[in-house]
Parts: structure tokens; C-alpha cells; sequence
């Protein structure tokens, strides 16, 4: 039963005026008592009124105090006083779950506003899209689930609380600002190609304009990226230019897989196809530009990034 502390008060004040007015009185003469001796309207015997709600109302009353709590939060506050103990542990573990989620879309929220400051993220997110082991930039939820595993798994590398990884919607939010982010990238990338294939670009002017600074760029990332630039060369250049590339990479990866049952033969040819690529773009666009200055090795976090991407980010699982 729900404990109302105004009642209970008024009732403790009429008590108390009751006693008062008893002990000024004469004893002699009780009937000649003042109106200080009339009962007070709200009325309540001693025997109604429960010592232990008595101290939880003072209790009450003095924390919501304390608190400076008014209005609905201190009804809460004496609604929740006079529960058994097994509801209060349910209500408590449920309002530590609501801070819990709070904080986590806070921090989602925080990620999102301060990421510009965040170069590493938006680093890893170009790697993603430049890495030579990626196999799919656009097609389904390849990318998205890919991301949610990856920053579950890796938190600390994507500058995020792990909170986050672990309340559902906080992580929707995170994703949704982290693809958002990719088809700007993609966007962007798409520009760049345009702008080498309009002005004759070598490889070198080519991966200065897409590798972020921190990039260790190498050989591959040459040799996947004169591939792609041919592929556009000849594709269609309106939105479908990343699914075609997408069907693209699938169709040919599924042909090597039935013309050369064994894997490693079968990684070999499809190196060579991405060798052969930039020999031929060196040929067409001979190296003019001096490439820029790459870290001496590549960062740990892009040596994770990259090899996680070859495990785990596929069209099929072709054995």
C-alpha cells in the first residue's frame, strides 16, 4: 500500500499539538482546557500510526531534502520507500540499466560530435575502403556487419567505450554515423578516380591523393588500386560504379575457385591480375610524381584492420 508522508505528517502534527495542549492543562481540572485541548480534525491514534513508516517518512523526507528533490521525484521517492524488498531490487537494477544505456548513448553521441578530432577513426575508415584485401565496398550488409564485429571486438582501436559496443542502440547510432562517413569516402574516391583519369595521373600522384598520411602504403595497395582505376575506366560512372565493382570482384573471385581448386594456386593467379594491372597503368601513365612519405612500417592498427578484413569480410566462404 502506497505511503503518503503529507498525511502521515499531518497526523504527527495534530499528535503533537495534542500532547502539548496536555501538558499545559491542569491536571486538576481537565474540562476547563482551552482550545488547544479540542481535537485536532485529522485525528489519529497513537496505535494507528506505524513507527516504521514514521522513520521512513523522516527518512524520506530529510534524503529528497538533501537532494533538493520536488513535485513527482519525491512521490517516486515514497512510493519506492514502502515496496518489499524484492521490488525495490528489481527497480534498482532497472534504473542502473536506463543509466547504463544513457551513458552509452552519450558517449555514442559525444563520438559523433568530437570525431572530427578523431583522426585515427576516419584513418581506419579510409584503410577499409583502400585495403587490398577488401572484397566488397558497398554490396548488402557486408560493410555494416563487418564494422559492428569489428568495433565490438576491437573497441580501444576505434576510440570507442566499450559501453557502447554493449547497448544496442548506441551502437546503431555509432554505425549509422560510421557508413554515413564511408559514402562520403566512397564519394570522394569516385573524384579522385575521375580526376586521374582526366589528367593522366601516375600511380604515385594516384595513392598520394587517396592514402591517408598515416598509411603504410605498399605494392598491393598499388596493384589493387590500378585494377580499380582500369575497372572504372571502362564501367559506367553513375551510382551503380561500387555494386558493378562489387559483382565484379565476386564474379571473378568465383571463376578462379572452379578453374584452380587449391587456394594458394588460386590467391597466386588472382595476385597476378592485380600485378599485371599496374604494370600496365606504369606503362600508360609512366611514374612522374614522387611518392609520399609513409610511415617506416605500418601501424599495428592497420595491420589488424587489414588481416581482419582478408578472415572476415567476404561475399562466400569459398573453401
Amino acid at each position: 500500500m502506497t505511503f503518503v508522508l503529507d498525511q502521515l505528517a499531518a497526523a504527527l502534527q495534530c499528535q503533537r499539538k495534542q500532547q502539548e495542549a496536555v501538558e499545559r492543562a491542569p491536571s486538576s481540572n481537565p474540562s476547563t482546557e482551552g482550545d488547544d485541548s479540542t481535537p485536532c480534525a485529522n485525528f489519529v491514534p497513537d496505535e494507528a500510526i506505524d513507527p516504521r513508516k514514521a522513520k521512513h517518512a523522516r527518512l524520506v523526507e530529510d534524503t529528497c531534502n538533501a537532494y533538493n528533490l520536488r513535485s513527482t521525484k519525491r512521490l517516486e521517492v515514497q512510493d519506492f520507500s514502502s515496496l518489499e524488498p524484492e521490488a525495490k531490487q528489481i527497480v534498482i537494477f532497472a534504473h542502473l540499466q536506463a543509466i547504463t544505456r544513457d551513458l552509452a548513448l552519450r558517449d555514442a553521441k559525444s563520438f559523433v560530435t568530437l570525431c572530427e578530432g578523431k583522426e585515427q577513426v576516419h584513418d581506419m575508415l579510409r584503410i577499409l575502403l583502400l585495403a587490398p584485401t577488401n572484397k566488397s565496398y558497398v554490396t548488402g550488409n557486408n560493410i555494416r556487419d563487418f564494422l559492428r564485429r569489428d568495433i565490438v571486438l576491437h573497441w580501444d582501436s576505434w576510440r570507442v567505450a566499450q559501453a557502447t559496443t554493449q547497448d544496442p542502440d548506441a551502437m546503431n547510432q555509432l554505425l549509422k554515423h560510421l557508413l554515413n562517413h564511408l559514402t562520403s569516402l566512397r564519394n570522394k574516391i569516385k573524384e579522385l578516380l575521375a580526376s586521374a583519369l582526366r589528367e593522366n595521373w601516375c600511380i604515385n600522384k594516384l595513392m598520394n591523393a587517396l592514402a591517408p598520411d598515416s598509411m603504410y602504403v605498399t605494392e598491393k595497395h598499388r596493384e589493387r588500386w590500378s585494377w580499380i582505376l582500369e575497372y572504372y575506366t571502362n564501367s559506367a560512372k553513375g551510382n551503380q560504379f561500387w555494386p558493378n565493382l562489387d559483382k565484379t570482384l565476386k564474379d571473378t573471385e568465383e571463376v578462379l575457385a572452379h578453374q584452380e581448386p587449391d587456394l594458394a594456386a588460386r590467391a597466386a593467379l588472382q595476385e597476378m591480375m592485380f600485378e599485371e594491372a599496374l604494370a600496365a597503368y606504369r606503362r600508360r601513365c609512366p611514374t612522374k610524381a614522387t611518392a609520399r612519405d609513409t610511415p617506416y612500417d605500418a601501424p599495428s592498427w592497420q595491420v589488424g584492420l587489414e588481416a581482419r578484413l582478408a578472415r572476415n569480410h567476404s561475399f562466400t566462404a569459398i573453401a
